[in-house]
């Protein structure tokens, strides 16, 4: 008992301050495959064969990170730990598991009768310490038969079937990409195709992709960058300004709104510099067309233009006019219908009644009807033959208003101002 302690010591030891080349106190491995104990009839070669070909398959069905005596034979001693505890002794084996910080074991015994080989595996729980699974088997035949044994036994430890596929460890698909850019807001584009504004932080599938960066008035720059399978790979891109442009526009008439891919840069005369790029120009003055141009700036030059916006010439009244008094005609003709239906309910309702009381007031209802259906028919008509007529006689909006041109001014009389309106029609 007092050597096992003093393992048990070594292995806590080393745990603590970290085992050089095997990473134990890093990420410790999920399970420690301990040498077969040799039995009648079994060589110490090949229980060092079959214990080695038995850490490979505890490696492939349990799909766990193994480390087996022989990769901590030097620190732990191994050979002596195990044959100090015994092939059957789970609990010893699991004190040392739990020294190394692992969570299970897998131990056992071979030995040989005749031309039988006797094999008897443990998987052990080492903070239980208690044996979760066993696999026993009688092999008839030479080393070779039972090496093809070996795997079914193995996989029975960990419930799967002889010549199951082995548990493979699923890589992730996916891993993260942190793009920075400086100016920020620059576009981030994955293989040519937009992914949004950096700063960015987003999933990408696996493997190299061609990542771009770009901002108006700066070079853009491309990068090849691996994404990684969950893994986080972060980028910092540095752009480099363009020298800027110069953008002069004038208008006729002046003072219009200047605005570049919509936002508003001022009023015309428009002289100021700008990033280098395309833009989608627009000019806006109260009583004239929105004006629209695209145009290019390029570094350490001057773009000019000059605009002429076209008068936006409102609805004249004739043909105001038209449109109210037409579709209110179509209203009241609307009504006349409805009308002329309630006048035949309360025909049908004259012919039901049964009282002469009755008879009297659904006739008169049906005729006060009647009247409003032809009122309705009469008027919503006239209107809409008036709107037709409107529409027809109408001059065009631009000749209208500038035949119909109205001023407004004060004057003085010598002894105070007047405020006069003048016109033409």
């Amino acid at each position: 008992m007092n050597f096992r302690m003093g393992i048990l010591l070594v292995c806590g030891l080393m745990v603590f301050i970290g085992l050089p080349g095997l990473g134990l106190a890093e990420e410790p491995p999920g399970i420690v495959v301990w040498k077969l104990q040799a039995n009648e009839g079994v060589k110490d070669a090949d229980v060092n064969l079959i214990s080695n070909f038995v850490t490979n398959q505890v490696a492939k069905y349990s799909g766990a990170t193994v480390i087996s005596e022989a990769d901590i034979h030097t620190i732990l001693k191994g050979e002596e730990t195990r044959q100090q505890c015994g092939a059957e002794n789970s609990s010893c084996v699991a004190e040392i598991g739990a020294a190394l910080g692992v969570p299970e074991a897998v131990s056992g015994d071979i030995g040989k009768i005749g031309d039988f080989w006797m094999l008897n595996l443990r998987r052990i729980n080492v903070r239980s310490a208690t044996v979760v699974a066993r696999s026993s088997r009688n092999i008839e035949g030479s080393v070779n038969e039972l090496m093809r044994s070996l795997p079914g036994a193995v996989a029975e430890l960990f419930d799967l079937e002889a010549g199951s596929s082995p548990k493979t460890a699923e890589l992730p698909t996916t891993g993260v990409l942190i793009v920075r850019s400086e100016p920020q807001g620059a576009d981030v584009l994955i293989d040519g195709r937009w992914v949004g504004g950096s700063p960015l932080e987003k999933s990408f599938k696996v493997g190299e992709h061609k990542l771009g960066v770009s901002i108006r008035g700066y070079k853009s720059q491309e990068r090849m960058v691996s994404v990684l399978p969950g893994e986080t790979t972060e980028l910092v891109f540095e752009l480099e300004r363009i020298p800027p442009g110069r953008l002069y526009v004038k208008s006729d008439p002046s003072g219009a709104n200047l605005f570049l891919d919509g936002d508003e840069k001022g009023k015309t005369p428009f002289k100021h510099k700008a990033d280098v790029g395309e833009y989608n120009l627009e000019l806006k003055l109260d009583g004239y067309k929105t004006a629209t141009e695209s145009v290019s700036i390029k570094s350490k030059e001057t773009t000019r233009l000059s605009l002429t916006l076209e008068r936006d010439y409102p609805m004249n009244p004739y043909k105001k006019y038209g449109y109210v008094t037409f579709f209110t005609g179509v209203g009241l003709v609307a009504f006349g219908g409805l009308a002329t239906g309630m006048s035949s309910m309360k025909a049908d309702d004259y012919n039901k009644a049964t009282t002469s009381g009755g008879m009297e007031d659904t006739k008169d209802a049906g005729e006060s009807w009647m009247g409003a259906a032809y009122a309705g028919y009469a008027i919503g008509g006239a209107l809409m033959v008036t709107g037709v007529v409107l529409w027809a006689l109408s001059p065009g909006d631009q000749k209208w208003w500038e035949d119909h041109q109205l001023s407004a001014g004060p004057t003085s009389d010598g002894s105070g101002g007047v405020v006069s309106f003048g016109g033409r029609w």
